[in-house]
């Protein structure tokens, strides 16, 4: 079973605005998208951040596997017009979506132990971000299709209010469908688990959604806090 609960508000494209003056831009930045905070279950904490106006729903489940510790609780933003698309560890999707993805999912461990504590400190994330990014990268070397143009546009560790993140990106371009697929990944870590955000857009419109995609997931997850409970 998952939860899907309704946000109601105004439903506005989240647009670039890289040429505009600074002050416009952070307004452009508040009005077009909105303040949500997320509470994390197992008492972990609350993450609280901004997202599209568009995403008015959120999603939470626990996605199982065959593998008693290998459970993971996810929570999805996305648009309540879009697809419903409910993954699991034994069926990634019953009927994979062709098109229409526009969303957000946070995810992380099911299983906790008890005594763990993880760093976040800077060589940690380094590290952690290295091993990601060769990860990605013989993930689409492995994907034979030579119709798809797969790529990292851009990746980077960063301090995000008090926190380290390794963030990258992955763009595709499915030439036989005329279909555009691009995923900006964050990871970061409390005290008992890694936690990660995972922006992804998959589309047959070469729309300002589209293009400026990259550049919206970024200012979007640089407003990501995480409060850990006591």
């Amino acid at each position: 079973m998952f939860k899907r609960h309704y946000l109601i508000y105004l439903s506005t494209l989240f647009i670039g605005c890289n040429n505009q003056k600074p002050d416009t831009a952070v307004n452009d930045f508040i009005k077009n998208t909105q303040p949500v905070k997320i509470k994390l279950i197992k008492n972990l904490g609350f993450v609280t951040m901004r997202v599209p106006n568009t995403y008015n729903t959120l999603l939470t489940w626990t996605s199982l596997s065959d593998c008693t510790e290998c459970g993971t609780v996810k929570y999805r933003l996305q648009p309540k017009d879009l697809p419903i698309a409910k993954e699991s560890g034994f069926i990634p999707f019953p009927h994979p979506p062709k098109d229409s993805i526009n969303q957000l999912t946070i995810y992380h461990d099911d299983f906790l132990y008890p005594n763990a504590i993880i760093s976040n400190s800077v060589d940690r994330i380094t590290k952690l971000h290295k091993a990601s990014k060769r990860a990605f990268i013989e993930k689409m070397r492995l994907k034979t299709d030579g119709q798809i143009k797969r790529h990292i546009p851009w990746d980077s560790v960063e301090n995000i209010n008090g926190r380290f993140f390794s963030i990258i990106e992955t763009n595709e371009f499915d030439s036989t469908r005329n279909q555009y697929i691009k995923t900006l990944f964050g990871e970061t870590s409390i005290s008992k688990t890694s936690i990660k955000f995972r922006y992804e857009l998959l589309t047959m419109n070469n729309d300002s959604t589209t293009i400026h995609f990259f550049e919206n997931a970024r200012n979007l997850i640089r407003t990501i806090r995480i409060i850990e409970s006591k």
